[in-house]
C-alpha cells in the first residue's frame, strides 16, 4: 500500500478542484459569504477529512464528493432551512401568487407555520435592500435601547454564573 500523502502536498491539486466548483457558488442571497469564503470552508472540512481519505484511489473523486456534499450543506443551511415553503410548492405561481389562495399568505396552512417559526430568521439572515422595503422600516417601533440597563443585566447574570470565583469578580467590586 503508498504511503498516504501529507495534506499540504496535495493542496495545489485540492485547490484546483475547489476552483472548478466556483461556478456552483451563485448563491448571492447571502451577501457576507462570498466563494473565498466557501473555499476557505472548503479547504478546512477537507483537511478536517484528511485521515479518511484511501490513499490507493485517485485523490480528485473524493474530493469532489467532499465539495458537492459542503456546497450542498452550505445552501442548505444558510438559505434552505428558511425559505417559505410555497418555492418548492407546485401551486406556487409567479413571485407572491398561489393557484390555490391566489397569494402566498397565511391562509395557506404550511405558509402560516413557516410565517409563525421561521420567517424572521428568514428576515435575519437573508437582507434585503431598504429601498425596496420603505413601509416595513417605517412601520418599525422606534424604541430607544437602555444601554446602561441592559449592561447591569447581563452584569447581574454573569455574576449568578460566576459566583463560585466571587474572589475573582474584579469587574463588579459592587456586587
Amino acid at each position: 500500500m503508498a504511503k498516504k500523502p501529507k495534506f499540504e502536498n496535495c493542496i495545489d491539486n485540492i485547490n484546483t478542484e475547489i476552483l472548478k466548483r466556483k461556478n456552483k457558488w451563485n448563491l448571492t442571497a447571502i451577501a457576507w459569504m462570498d466563494f473565498s469564503d466557501v473555499s476557505q470552508i472548503l479547504r478546512f472540512h477537507i483537511y478536517k477529512k484528511w485521515h479518511l481519505y484511501d490513499s490507493s484511489k485517485p485523490l480528485a473523486p473524493w474530493v469532489n464528493r467532499i465539495i458537492s456534499n459542503q456546497i450542498k450543506n452550505l445552501i442548505r443551511n444558510n438559505y434552505s432551512n428558511y425559505t417559505r415553503p410555497c418555492l418548492k410548492c407546485s401551486a406556487a405561481e409567479s413571485d407572491d401568487g398561489c393557484g390555490i389562495y391566489s397569494k402566498q399568505c397565511s391562509a395557506c396552512p404550511l405558509y402560516a407555520n413557516w410565517e409563525k417559526n421561521k420567517k424572521s430568521a428568514h428576515d435575519t439572515k437573508l437582507t434585503v435592500s431598504l429601498e425596496n422595503h420603505t413601509q416595513e422600516i417605517n412601520d418599525m417601533k422606534n424604541e430607544n435601547f437602555n444601554l446602561e440597563a441592559t449592561a447591569q443585566n447581563v452584569h447581574n447574570k454573569m455574576f449568578k454564573i460566576l459566583k463560585f470565583i466571587r474572589g475573582c469578580l474584579v469587574l463588579f467590586p459592587n456586587q
